[in-house]
């Protein structure tokens, strides 16, 4: 296969691996992602809701759902900054002065807002957690959002130098550690706070390992402010926008907190980080995709990121539409395996939670055009809008019909999201979305579906009967439908002697 064949559906690769290393890049990325969100996700939920209260549980959420919040800002936005600059840089002179140029900044920045928690912890705790009794976890709270921060950013730059593989072996021992360390010390009923704190104790250790890594390779990062204003032109619109989108992500814990209590936080959190498993398909993707649409972009291939877009949405479609649907119909057997039936609430909610994180997934790949065109003043302004709106529909809905208002009020806000990025997508490179293809997704979904709403399972054995069946079922289903066109079979093909040699 020589340079100018043309791979992945039309893509002009530089090199003839190019195409392969993606999907092989996104298929480590996305064991990561499962271990981190199902292994840690879902598996420190029964840890927790089993052997504490619902009120625990809500604390537990609220922090990890800050952190989530506040560790971008932390790092201010950096962490797609060094990605949008470095990944198409070769001189380790102009990367090592480039990481500690925002390695400065974050460094100021952690310092100011540790003070300020220190001060403050009193009334952090009422902002999280509705009590100002829970100084100690607010406290806790702020110290993990400077460790996160550190952590983002040094995972940030190995991404943007390709060391996806590598980054990904390394994210699932840490999974596996915190998991561990979660299960130990609930069995043994130890305080939530030591969890905490112990939790912290591996992202600091690893995080030093990560720094390493990038020691390494580039040198020691001087302390130095040499070009931050322009990181800062790119990354500064994204800290408000970051805080926006933070509202549509996941402000409706919040709200729920202060207008129905920290329990049915627990109680929604369950059945919302189920309907998030949909992050499981665009998380790899985007963490692959961006590195590599930057490094084309800058080479003036505009068709390459073109077919990258289009194909990255085409397969995050094709995985997150079934699994939607099948992760709804087998949440309550799940959750009364995972937890208590204190927690089981009905499908409803998973299932719009799902449809609103197919949504999200969409905006999180073809953003990734307005970072490209280095636009990033206007995205404060579409996610602010978003916001806008989820922050009324939550106040409007939630003290009405519940939880569920909630999960309705993400669907509006990440439609908006979607709509505009793909439209935008559309008009930078001619971004097209296959109607037909998808019609053909959606039958083989009905009719997978219909099988898993007969399938009565019950006990974990059951529930991966149900779900290996109704995977082979929806991939027949497709078959059938004509769903997989000459085009897609050669692709499948390309991807398997990407992974498998011996496939030709």
């Amino acid at each position: 296969m020589d340079d100018t064949k043309q791979d992945f559906e039309g893509i002009p690769a530089t090199r003839a691996g190019e195409p392969h290393k993606f999907v092989r890049d996104i298929i480590w990325v996305g064991i990561a992602q499962l271990f981190n969100s199902i292994i840690v996700g879902v598996g420190t939920m029964p840890a927790i809701t089993k052997y504490y209260s619902a009120d625990v549980y809500g604390i537990w959420t609220q922090i990890n759902t800050t952190v989530t919040l506040l560790s971008p800002l932390i790092a201010m936005q950096f962490s797609l900054a060094v990605v949008r600059f470095l990944a198409g840089e070769d001189d380790k002179a102009k990367r090592r002065k480039v990481l500690g140029t925002m390695l400065s900044a974050i460094t100021i920045a952690s310092i100011v807002f540790l003070v300020a928690g220190l001060l403050l912890a009193r009334q952090l705790s009422v902002i999280l957690f509705n009590t100002p009794d829970y100084s100690v976890f607010a406290i806790l709270t702020v110290i993990w959002v400077i460790v996160s921060a550190y952590f983002v950013f040094v995972i940030s730059y190995l991404r943007a130098r390709g060391k996806i593989r590598l980054l990904a072996v390394r994210q699932v021992i840490v999974s596996i550690f915190t998991l561990a360390i979660v299960i130990i010390m609930a069995m043994n009923k130890i305080g939530l706070e030591w969890i905490v704190i112990s939790v912290i104790g591996i992202w600091i250790i690893f995080t030093f390992i990560f720094y390493i890594m990038v020691i390494r390779e580039v040198g020691f990062p001087h302390p130095n402010f040499t070009g931050l204003k322009n990181f800062l032109a790119f990354s500064a619109p994204q800290m408000p926008g970051g805080v926006l989108l933070w509202f549509v992500n996941s402000s409706d814990r919040y709200f729920i907190t202060h207008i129905l209590g920290l329990s049915q936080t627990g109680i929604y959190t369950s059945s919302d980080t189920l309907g998030g498993l949909i992050s499981l398909f665009y998380f790899p993707i985007q963490f692959v995709l961006f590195p590599m649409v930057s490094r084309l972009w800058e080479q003036k291939r505009i068709e390459g990121v073109k077919r990258y877009l289009e194909q990255s949405t085409r397969l995050f479609l094709t995985l997150a539409i079934p699994m939607a649907a099948g992760i709804a119909l087998l949440s309550q057997p799940l959750l009364h395996i995972l937890t208590t039936s204190q927690f089981l609430i009905g499908s409803e909610i998973v299932f719009f939670v799902a449809c609103g994180t197919i949504l999200f997934g969409i905006y999180q790949i073809n953003v990734n055009i307005i970072l490209l065109i280095k636009r990033t003043k206007v995205l404060p302004l579409i996610i602010g809008g978003a916001a806008i709106i989820n922050v009324l529909m939550n106040i409007l809905l939630i003290p009405r019909i519940s939880l569920i208002g909630a999960a309705i009020s993400n669907i509006a806000s990440f439609f908006i999201l979607a709509t505009v990025v793909t439209i935008w997508a559309r008009k930078q490179v001619g971004y097209g979305i296959d109607i037909k293809y998808l019609v053909k997704v959606a039958g083989a979904t009905v009719i997978m579906s219909a099988f898993l709403y007969f399938f009565k399972a019950h006990g974990i054995w059951w529930l991966i009967a149900a779900a290996v069946a109704g995977t082979l079922i929806y991939l027949v289903s497709l078959f059938l439908l004509k769903g997989f066109s000459q085009r897609d079979k050669r692709l499948i093909k390309n991807i398997l002697s990407g992974i498998i040699p011996r496939i030709h």
